[in-house]
């Protein structure tokens, strides 16, 4: 697609829905960028959109996050224009009926007792204000009165946006929580109305015995293609399965190089986790910190070469990148990138090599001890080993 067929688009509707579900400047955001696309499809009509989103990271006077904000507006603007889809965006807080306000504080107090992050309650309070905030516009005001129908339409994406298993399930946890909110039977059958969505598992696309071989070489190589930062980043998810969160909020009290051991309280699920420290991985951080650390008193490892701060989720992704687009894996647009596909790799070599799931999941910092059998049910090459011949059947 070139840009000056999104120049010569209508995006007034997708202006209106963003103003009236977040807010006037956050419309004002996408209204710029639609502005400058069709300034630059004046001078250069046939470039194309991929052109136009390198001609902003050239061309970029400010830093790499307002950077990424901006190709994201693009992308999001394309997607409209091309196929119809309205950006998620995070909603306007309107008044609700006094029966779900209570709900949600109820909810937030509860969650706040429990070992979950303050993003998990956050997510969770989102879910449960937005579908509250759908029954009170339809004359809903009570979950008494909550109709079958109106709840399917909810899922189904009445109002634009569909929601999946992960949405029905904070919904369902949430109300099952603050049962005793309502008469007996009110909140168990509005439970009950809530899609039991099949899981949204796929297969998937992992890093392959080859593709992994190279990773690794590039990790243990002297290769200044790579800095020491994005190396040392990547071992970590690599070899210990850290999550990019964890890694990014590693201080000097987390690494213990004399006993080889990392200890972290995990920024997701709250838990505390000691696990073994590679050789790769010390010899890396040690690399980063004597030769490209900039001098700095932040108390985190990694840090940013101007501001010194704390690394951001896209400077992690960013460290994925360098690694993989050196190896030559996943470079192709459309596959996946991203640190989790280092800690997949980690999770699915051990169970590959007979370990105990329920040991992997500990290792991986899983509050379930389950949870690293969708590395199984996700991974193409373990369910083939675990299937059965249909020749003992002929």
């Amino acid at each position: 697609m070139e840009i000056k067929d999104i120049a010569g688009s209508d995006i007034k509707p997708l202006l209106e829905y963003i103003e009236e579900q977040s807010s006037k400047d956050n419309a004002d955001l996408y209204c710029y960028e639609f502005k400058h696309i069709v300034e630059t499809a004046a001078s250069h009509p046939t470039l194309s959109i991929e052109e136009y989103k390198k001609m902003l990271i050239t061309s970029a006077k400010s830093g790499w996050s307002q950077t990424h904000r901006r190709i994201s507006l693009v992308d999001k603007i394309c997607d409209y224009i091309s196929k119809g889809s309205l950006p998620m965006v995070q909603h306007k807080r309107k008044s609700l009926p006094s029966e779900y306000t209570s709900l949600i504080s109820t909810l937030r107090k509860r969650l706040a007792s429990t070992t979950l992050s303050p993003r998990t309650i956050e997510n969770y309070v989102d879910a449960v204000w937005s579908f509250c905030a759908y029954l009170s516009e339809h004359n809903v005001q009570s979950l008494k009165n909550v109709t079958e129908q109106l709840v399917v339409a909810y899922f189904n994406g009445s109002d634009g946006k569909t929601r999946g298993r992960t949405i029905s399930r904070r919904i369902r946890n949430a109300i099952l929580k603050c049962l005793d909110l309502w008469e007996e039977g009110i909140g168990d059958r509005v439970v009950a109305m809530l899609p039991d969505c099949p899981s949204g598992t796929t297969i998937y696309p992992g890093l392959s015995k080859d593709e992994s071989a190279v990773v690794e070489k590039i990790l243990i190589s002297d290769d200044a293609s790579v800095s020491y930062r994005s190396k040392a980043i990547c071992s970590l998810a690599f070899y210990a399965g850290l999550r990019e969160s964890d890694i990014s909020s590693l201080t000097c009290n987390n690494v213990n190089f004399k006993k080889k051991v990392i200890h972290i309280k995990q920024q997701k699920t709250g838990m505390e986790l000691t696990i073994p420290l590679d050789v790769i991985c010390s010899n890396l951080i040690v690399n980063y910190v004597r030769l490209e650390r900039p001098p700095s008193q932040s108390p985190y490892i990694f840090i940013r070469k101007k501001t010194k701060g704390r690394l951001a989720r896209q400077d992690m992704y960013e460290a994925s990148l360098d690694v993989l687009s050196v190896a030559g894996v996943h470079a192709n647009k459309g596959e996946r990138k991203g640190l989790h596909l280092f800690r997949h790799h980690m999770a699915t070599s051990l169970i590959e090599t007979g370990a105990n799931p329920a040991i992997v999941s500990a290792m991986l910092g899983h509050r379930d001890p389950s949870s690293a059998l969708r590395y199984l049910n996700s991974d193409l090459e373990l369910l083939k080993r675990c299937s059965l011949s249909i020749s003992e059947f002929a």
